[in-house]
């Protein structure tokens, strides 16, 4: 799901809405997506644990696969891979 204007885990989606509503209930249920994107943090610089690059291409997609543009741009720059960024006027993601 690396590619295109895929779009996110439908949990990563309810919860954002969430976010203004219920923001308690939103921190719980965004939690499990961030802590994904930080072990792929902690593999690729080596924060307590030994470095590992293919360990942190991992977690950063399945991170990436359900939701999160941060991890999906640090997958495809450890895939040497041209970062993505959005159209601000479709909101699909450019290469």
């Amino acid at each position: 799901m690396l590619a295109g204007c895929a779009a996110p885990d439908p949990g990563f989606r309810q919860a954002l809405s969430e976010v203004k509503r219920q923001p308690e209930s939103a921190r719980v249920k965004l939690r499990p997506f961030a802590e994904q994107y930080h072990l792929g943090m902690f593999y690729k610089s080596g924060i307590g644990t030994p470095e590992d690059r293919t360990e942190a291409l991992r977690w950063y997609k399945v991170a990436a696969e359900r939701g999160h543009e941060a991890a999906e741009n640090e997958a495809r720059g450890l895939q040497g891979m041209a970062r993505v960024c959005r159209n601000a006027i479709t909101g699909c993601r450019m290469f």
